[in-house]
């Protein structure tokens, strides 16, 4: 099988596997309980605190551990929510967020919030001088993210930042998790940060969200105080300690795991461009995007039939946002965009990860290019 939907999720590095399997089977002890055992384990998932941060230059204090992604999101803009005065409650969101943004903004507008959303240009990119547009004397905070989960867009967090700072003392946050180990990060231009384990070959389940020290927000999950305060519940120790030996070995290794994907990335589509006519990227120039996600389309070829005809030959593809993907309508992201529907109904997402091989890239792009010329066929028919 080659799997070419890294941006849904990854397979665990194998030594994270088994680190997981270690701490499940012998780190098992609450490391809130006051005992010796429980405090060796403590010390597991404070070392785990500190590999998570090391990859965006950040104090080991500053990052809190969460479920994942979607949570890690919503904590940061209810919690912001939940700290500000009722009166001053205006968001502003890129218009091609991840749900588990733009769902809790619209829950939000039922708590008496107000929302702007934010379109981006046409190759997905959010423009600094509209976020900053978008921002009033009311807004608490703007939310973007790093790198689109669809498209592989990357947005000038700096740029945003500054344009926004200019005019309003509204707090910054970015939804890291595709970013995370893959983009650089300005850390300066934060003050939340969200990353999410299985995105790196960690493990389901866990994440983190990066506050800036003087970001506090009101914690919105209620209970014996983990994390400071900032998060209760029981800590997932496999899951922690997994995310934390995968962050370490990712970036021991970030130079050349990055290089090795953008190089693929650009193979596959040159392969394809030798084999097929018609073929378009959506969204940045290659070069521009992530290393390690490529949106194309084949107007006239049915996504998921193209997807459905390259699972039965082994390769893996996705059609846009996991969290969603079931859903049949046209991706939100690409109308955001304003692709057009006929080109946007033909769109697939290649996302890719270290360990796939030029090997893999020439034999999917074939199956690929055969299933687009069957399709186009019967299309013509």
């Amino acid at each position: 099988m080659i799997y070419l939907d890294n941006s849904a999720t990854t397979r665990p590095f194998e030594a994270v596997a088994e680190t997981i399997k270690q701490a499940s089977l012998e780190d098992f002890y609450n490391p809130s309980a006051p005992y010796g055992r429980a405090a060796a384990v403590e010390e597991k998932v404070e070392a785990a605190r500190a590999r998570t941060a090391r990859p965006i230059g950040c104090e080991p204090g500053r990052i809190v551990f969460t479920s994942g992604g979607t949570e890690s999101n919503n904590a940061a803009l209810l919690g912001v929510a939940l700290k500000r005065h009722p009166a001053k409650k205006h968001f502003v969101v890129g218009g091609i967020e991840h749900p588990s943004v733009l769902r809790t903004v619209q829950f939000l507008t039922n708590l008496g919030c107000t929302v702007t959303a934010v379109d981006p240009n046409g190759k997905g990119v959010i423009e600094p001088e509209k976020a900053a547009e978008a921002v009033t004397e009311d807004t608490v905070l703007v939310s973007v993210q790093h790198v689109n989960n669809e498209t592989g867009a990357i947005q000038d967090l700096a740029a945003i930042a500054a344009a926004v700072r200019a005019k309003s003392p509204a707090l910054i946050h970015a939804d890291g998790v595709q970013a995370y180990l893959k983009v650089p990060l300005s850390l300066d231009a934060v003050d939340f940060y969200t990353v999410s384990a299985h995105k790196f070959h960690g493990p389901k389940g866990v994440g983190a969200l990066y506050l800036r020290r003087d970001a506090s927000v009101v914690p919105y999950l209620m209970g014996g105080g983990q994390e400071g305060g900032r998060r209760s519940g029981t800590l997932n120790v496999p899951g922690i300690v997994g995310m934390g030996l995968a962050a370490e070995l990712y970036q021991t290794n970030r130079k050349e795991y990055v290089n090795h994907m953008m190089a693929l990335k650009l193979l596959f589509l040159k392969e394809l461009r030798n084999q097929l006519d018609e073929v378009y990227v959506n969204g940045p120039d290659p070069e521009r995007a992530a290393p390690h996600i490529l949106n194309l389309a084949f107007p006239g070829v049915r996504a998921e039939v193209l997807l459905h005809f390259l699972e039965e030959r082994g390769v893996i593809i996705g059609t846009g946002s996991a969290c969603s993907s079931k859903n049949t309508k046209v991706s939100a992201v690409l109308s955001a965009m304003k692709v057009a529907r006929v080109r946007a109904e033909g769109s697939v997402r290649v996302s890719l990860c270290p360990l796939l091989t030029e090997a893999d890239m020439k034999e999917a792009a074939g199956h690929m290019a055969e299933g687009v010329k069957m399709l186009r066929r019967f299309r013509r028919k």
